[in-house]
């Protein structure tokens, strides 16, 4: 599409409809991944906030914000996740970007475009854990 815009935003109530239709692609390939958070979307939006300053973070969970990979401000074409800090398996096996792509969306680029914005949004956009992740990689690597 010529006029087509495509951007990250944070999670919002304003797109439950097109989330539930997202999840239920997953849920048809078998993949549970979102079934909690279309039980209770209100409380997945609060979650994703939640996680973003450390707040009620699940047992193996780091600090990490959640975007969505939206089309022209209505379609979520995938998901994408940036972890401030690594824990000892994510250092080895996750790093500190996570993204799936809606199942319908893959093999046209979504992927890389959540890549390509995450790694291009400024470092004041982060601003909220940037000193945290500089003081860990500080401590980390001169003890």
């Amino acid at each position: 599409m010529l006029n087509e815009t495509i951007r990250l935003i944070e999670p919002t109530l304003s797109l439950r409809a097109d989330f539930y239709s997202l999840a239920e692609e997953f849920l048809a390939e078998g993949d549970q991944r979102y079934r909690e958070a279309i039980a209770d979307f209100e409380g997945f939006i609060q979650l994703c906030s939640d996680e973003t300053v450390g707040r009620n973070l699940a047992p193996s969970r780091v600090p990490h914000s959640t975007f969505w990979l939206v089309r022209n401000e209505q379609r979520i074409l995938g998901c994408s996740r940036l972890r401030h800090t690594l824990n000892v398996f994510l250092e080895e096996e996750g790093g500190h970007i996570g993204y799936d792509v809606r199942p319908s969306e893959r093999r046209r680029g979504a992927d890389q475009k959540q890549k390509s914005n995450l790694t291009r949004r400024p470092l004041s956009v982060y601003r909220h854990y940037a000193d945290q992740c500089l003081s860990h990689t500080v401590a980390n690597r001169f003890p």
